[in-house]
Formats: structure tokens, sequence, C-alpha cells
């Protein structure tokens, strides 16, 4: 599983830099992940099982950014065998939004999720990532936000978008 965090970090590629970014730990992480993941969505497009002890999560300044596996993820469903979308995981963000095509999402395009924390009440985005295969028989990475839009980052190499899965 460890090697295929370049993968979720590749999903990075896809936000705007934000300066001194820092690992949250692992043991944050996995405190996000539990807390997240107990909320249901009802528009989700896939249902995914997810490996909530290997998230992965950064942070700068305000801004927070969590990956969370499927626990099925492996180089073997990262291969999918046509254009289906193959579920990977999910991505939260807090005050951070991908770009496409150079341009922020707008906002009323995301799927928002408010989570009870304590007695705060933090605005979150949730994000499905799958995997497919591209027109040139490659790897795309997918994340699906409301609705039916994605975002693609290439795995054989830049796309339209500019973006690259790392090898």
């Amino acid at each position: 599983m460890k090697n295929l965090l370049p993968l979720f970090s590749a999903v990075l590629v896809l936000i705007p830099s934000a300066s001194a970014q820092e690992k949250i730990s692992l043991e944050k992480a996995i405190e996000g992940a539990r807390l997240l993941t107990k909320i249901a969505v009802a528009d989700a497009p896939f249902k995914t099982d997810l490996d909530l002890e290997n998230p992965f999560a950064l942070k700068a300044g305000e801004v927070r950014v969590l990956a969370i596996p499927g626990k099925s993820l492996s180089k073997k469903t990262l291969t999918p065998a046509d254009k289906a979308i193959t579920p990977v995981g999910q991505l939260w963000m807090m005050k951070a939004t991908p770009a496409r095509d150079g341009k922020v999402l707008a906002t009323d395009k995301l799927r928002w999720v408010t989570v009870k924390d304590q007695d705060n009440d933090m605005k979150v985005q949730l994000y499905f990532l799958g995997s497919k295969k591209n027109d040139k028989g490659g790897l795309d990475l997918v994340i699906l936000w409301q609705g039916e839009g994605t975002i693609a980052a290439s795995g054989d190499g830049k796309n339209e978008h500019g973006s690259r899965i790392p090898d």
C-alpha cells in the first residue's frame, strides 16, 4: 500500500500550491478519516470499502487535504480493463479547491459536507477517486465531484489538464 501513496500525492498536483505543506501524522490522519467517513453521502457515484488505517493527509496553514484509499487498492485495481471507472478511494478537502484547465472549480459545483467536531461545524469538500483506462490505453486517475464533473490525471504523460500521475 505504501508504494501507492504517490498516486494520492498526484491528486495534490491538481491543487493550487500552498506554501509550507506539511504531512499530518498517521495517527491524526486516521482520526480524521474515521470522523469524516461517518457521514452518509446519498449521491455517491460508487461505493468503496475504505482503508481507514492508511490515509494520507497534508496541511498548509488552514488548508487540509485527506486522501483515503480503498481497501482493495492495488496495482491490479489501478489497471482497469476498460473505460469504466474503478473505485480507488476518497479525497476530502478543507479550505482548498482543485483547479481544472487552470481555473478553480465553481463552489456551487462541489460536493459540500458539514462535519461536526466537538463544538465546531466545518465545511469540507468530498471527492471520489477512481481509475480508468484512457484512449491511449494508459491509466487516468479520475476525481469526481458533485454530479458528473471529473478531473483526470494521466499516467502516460501530461493530459489536457497538464497533470500527470507519477511513475
